[in-house]
């Protein structure tokens, strides 16, 4: 690194205390951005209204301790893996704040799910009974399946898939069955009035829609009345429902059918349309962001309150049958980067799943979307938003500007591609706005000429990797590549390219992994020396009826080309390699350890010096481009990254923790990980004197390397 760059490195270290507290988590500080993926359900303190629990579907939990203002996640608490961010609700100590229950997992993930209580608002959660929650299923944002007795203030009622309603008296410690196994409960409503009536919302499964278990779950909406024995009231139920504010006796629900609003004065056996006129509950047209579609209700002792897409709410006072319409709300959103943009898909409520009013305070509200959270201190009129310190970001690649140690390039899924230009400490520059898709998968930048970037992400906004980008100005603009040559990319039986690497010294020679059966004018390595102009099958020697991967989700690059020419091709999905030393006119199989490679990396300061990661079997290098390698690492590993201003420095990730090279692989130190989200999808990647790591659901994060 010459004297420049270093001292411009250094200086962007200087930046990491300017971070405030609520985004730093040990030596790792979050990166602002906000939003990415579904905030769900959120509960306020009862003892301390100002304390705030908020669940994700991929993103975990937080907590704010000042009304919403600032956030903080809570679920690096929680075991490693995926499904320990697919968090399905939240119930909070009525008397205590800092005690609360959560339900955690995905359906049918491995990770350790269940139902986890803390003591200490959420430094340390102990999971108190093991079972299944949808936690990011597609009923994600429909009803409760975990709530709390405010008559009982030990009293907890569960909804886990399978199992069937649970009931804890010791606020979540032990629990005890109510019967109703074999469903999969989206809602679970108790009857204030009679305190052993409840009701449950189960949603029909077909057997292949839950694969471990033998027969298919039963849809409808079902009632106990002494907690054990239940009868099934309606084949269709509501998605969620409420009781009415001053008679109990009324329940107000809204239905994924027309008429979707409607009440019911029989405890849910049959349910009737309101007194409004013919029309006044608009049909959904599929637009998220017009009136129609309602997935939201809440009551307070003074109205009912309705929460449809496009942020359309609708109050019925207590003892009413009239809903009204409330005027457009204003929106305050600030500096967030989609704020102003007309063309945002994102529109405020376009996905809204939750709404609440704050206890004890009428004219507070709260409702949670697909990118954020909004709180109303005027019964609706207005909306702040509220995301500082909430990341829901899903990354797929980080690639550093190795003449800018400021700089990062980030691909995400759903909302693409964006640039931090000051040390990661937040990301702007929203690629949709300079000419690239969403579901960014790869990005390359070119050493020599750092202001040359590629990237692979969809031609049409879905969640493949169908069309290569090119930038030469740093990635302030970009081009879409006509890709001559290639074999069909079509959204409908085409192939994917997810790995694109650009030649260390050649800007305009790069090469894609195209997915399929690898032959010549098929599948394989494709290279182009005009930028991605024109292609040519570049895969003498390789065989296969497959080898590059198809699927966008998860896992590193399979291709990876040295300064020198040689190149090294690895499967995700059979585990084959292949290399190709610098001259050589065919590839060569070579053999590697282990079931199936997860990363692959070229030093670009070492020609013909690769990485793999080969998972539990650790991380192998290789000196004489790819022909033989040898184990530099027994440590499980995940994604890696090699720093292309720095020589020798080397870094991947297991499941908690990150090992870094300075030798170039002789030899490890531990980085330890206090980063929350900690799953194998998460990507590293160095800039300056910092390692970045983009998690898949808590935006980016970075930590000075001491």
């Amino acid at each position: 690194m010459s004297a420049t760059v270093l001292a411009t490195a250094l200086a962007v270290a200087a930046l990491a205390p300017a971070a405030p507290a609520h985004r730093v988590y040990g030596s790792w500080t979050s990166c602002a951005l906000g939003g990415g993926g579904y905030l769900q359900q959120a509960a306020w303190a009862p003892s301390d209204t100002r304390r705030i629990y908020l669940t994700s579907d991929v993103g975990g939990v937080f907590r704010s301790d000042d009304g919403g203002k600032t956030w903080r996640m809570l679920h690096g608490a929680l075991p490693a893996g995926e499904g320990s961010c697919m968090v399905r609700g939240v119930a909070v100590h009525p008397a205590n704040p800092d005690r609360a229950v959560f339900a955690v997992g995905g359906t049918w993930g491995s990770q350790k799910r269940g139902l986890y209580r803390t003591d200490d608002a959420g430094r340390t959660m102990k999971l108190v009974h093991p079972c299944v929650f949808g936690g990011n299923d597609r009923t994600r944002a429909e009803g409760a399946v975990l709530i709390a007795d405010p008559k009982s203030p030990d009293t907890l009622f569960a909804a886990p898939i399978g199992e069937g309603p649970l009931r804890s008296d010791d606020f979540g410690l032990t629990w005890r069955p109510m019967g109703l196994s074999g469903v999969f409960p989206s809602a679970l409503v108790r009857d204030r009035s009679h305190p052993s009536r409840m009701w449950l919302v189960a949603t029909a499964r077909a057997a292949n829609e839950q694969p471990k278990t033998p027969k298919p779950f039963e849809g409808g909406l079902f009632a106990t009345e002494d907690g054990k024995a239940w009868t099934k009231l309606s084949e269709e139920a509501p998605i969620e429902f409420v009781q009415d504010g001053s008679d109990a006796g009324v329940l107000h629900g809204v239905f994924a059918k027309s008429p979707r609003v409607r009440w019911s004065a029989d405890g849910g056996r049959t349910w009737r349309v309101y007194d409004n006129p013919e029309g006044f509950f608009p049909e959904t047209d599929g637009n998220a962001r017009k009136d129609g579609m309602y997935r939201a209700i809440a009551a307070s002792e003074r109205f009912t309150l309705l929460a449809g897409y496009g942020a359309n709410f609708y109050v019925l006072p207590a003892g009413s049958r009239t809903w009204k319409k409330l005027p457009a709300a204003a929106f305050n959103e600030g500096d967030w980067y989609p704020a102003g943009d007309a063309k945002r898909s994102n529109v405020p409520g376009s996905a809204l799943g939750f709404v609440a009013v704050e206890p004890g305070h009428p004219d507070h509200w709260l409702f949670t979307d697909w990118y954020a959270c909004y709180l109303s201190p005027d019964a609706g009129k207005t909306w702040n938003l509220s995301i500082d310190g909430i990341e829901m970001t899903v990354f797929h690649a980080l690639a550093q500007d190795p003449s800018r140690p400021s700089r990062m390039h980030a691909g995400m899924a759903d909302i693409g591609y964006f640039r931090s230009d000051d040390g990661g400490l937040s990301l702007g520059s929203w690629g949709s706005k300079r000419g690239i898709s969403n579901n960014v998968k790869s990005i390359s930048v070119c050493r020599a000429s750092p202001d040359t970037v590629y990237a692979t992400a969809p031609q049409s906004w879905k969640w493949t990797a169908n069309q290569l980008f090119r930038s030469e100005d740093g990635a302030d603009s970009w081009k879409r590549m006509r890709m001559k040559g290639l074999p069909s990319l079509a959204e409908k039986g085409g192939e994917r390219i997810n790995t694109v690497v650009v030649h260390p010294e050649r800007p305009k020679e790069v090469y894609v992994a195209v997915s399929g059966t690898v032959a010549k004018g098929k599948g394989g390595v494709w290279k182009s020396t005009d930028g991605g102009e024109s292609f040519a099958w570049d895969s003498e020697g390789m065989s296969g009826a497959k080898f590059f991967r198809f699927d966008i989700w998860t896992k590193g690059a399979e291709l990876a080309v040295s300064p020198d020419g040689s190149m090294v091709a690895v499967s995700h999905d059979t585990g084959r390699a292949y290399a190709r030393p610098a001259g050589a006119a065919a590839w060569k199989e070579v053999k590697l350890p282990g079931p199936q490679s997860y990363a692959l990396a070229a030093d670009v300061l070492s020609p013909g010096r690769f990485f793999v990661t080969r998972r539990e079997k650790g991380v192998f290098r290789s000196d004489d481009g790819g022909l033989s390698w040898r184990q530099v690492s027994s440590d499980y590993a995940n994604n890696l990254a090699t720093d292309a201003a720095v020589r020798g420095r080397v870094a991947f990730f297991t499941w908690n923790e990150v090992r870094l090279s300075t030798d170039g692989g002789d030899s490890w130190r531990t980085i330890p990980c206090d980063v929350p989200f900690r799953d194998a999808r998460n990507v590293v990647a160095f800039g300056g004197e910092r390692l970045y790591m983009g998690t898949g659901g808590n935006g980016m994060f970075s930590t000075l390397i001491r």
